[in-house]
């Protein structure tokens, strides 16, 4: 997706995160998707939040909190030209089927975007 490669490995479900003395319940289910990207430009470019979309619109972005996430790769994410990074975005979605919405860095009237079921 425009100076982007994205690679989703997998994604799990989970109902709690965390160790079991101090669990982390989620409202719905925890959604983790493991994915790689890649910067093919020569700028640095920051990795726009991720977002998941329902066959019926609905859009829910990626929690801001990822306590209990092995390589959680965080809100604030730059990426440097030709570099490579690695990690899991966290959603609190209802156990159903989604999309995960993939998108450049570029602004909204420009931006390219891809969907992975």
């Amino acid at each position: 997706v425009g100076p982007l490669t994205y690679n989703v490995q997998e994604s799990a479900w989970r109902s709690q995160l965390g160790d079991v003395n101090r669990p982390r319940h989620a409202e719905q289910r925890f959604l983790l998707v493991s994915l790689s990207i890649q910067n093919n430009s020569n700028s640095e470019v920051t990795i726009p939040p991720f977002v998941v979309k329902t066959a019926a619109g609905q859009e829910f972005t990626e929690l801001s909190n990822g306590e209990g996430v092995d390589r959680w790769l965080g809100l604030i994410r730059t990426i440097k030209p030709k570099q490579f990074m690695d990690g899991v975005v966290l959603f609190d979605v209802a156990l159903a089927s989604y999309k995960l919405k993939l998108t450049d860095s570029g602004d909204n009237d420009q931006e390219r975007v891809a969907f992975v079921p």
